[in-house]
């Protein structure tokens, strides 16, 4: 891991450049990738919250066509 920083750090690319965005984006994650590595009971995907949000959305989405089906057309 330390290798892969100290390249990403040696790289000089463009801020401009999609290389540049992804070089900037993983040294910013740094700090967050090393605490879900040296910690085991961090989850590095928020999958188990999607899905539990998952349910609510669907149940709010098919109240919202009910009531818009309720609507009459306009002429």
């Amino acid at each position: 891991m330390f290798e892969f920083y100290a390249w990403c750090e040696g790289i000089s690319a463009l801020t401009k450049v999609k290389l540049g965005h992804v070089i900037d984006y993983v040294l910013c994650q740094r700090k967050s990738m090393a605490d879900v590595l040296l910690d085991g009971n961090l989850e590095p995907l928020n999958n188990r919250s999607e899905r539990a949000v998952k349910d609510i959305i669907i149940i709010k989405k098919i109240g919202c066509f009910r009531q818009c089906s309720k609507i009459p057309a306009q002429v």
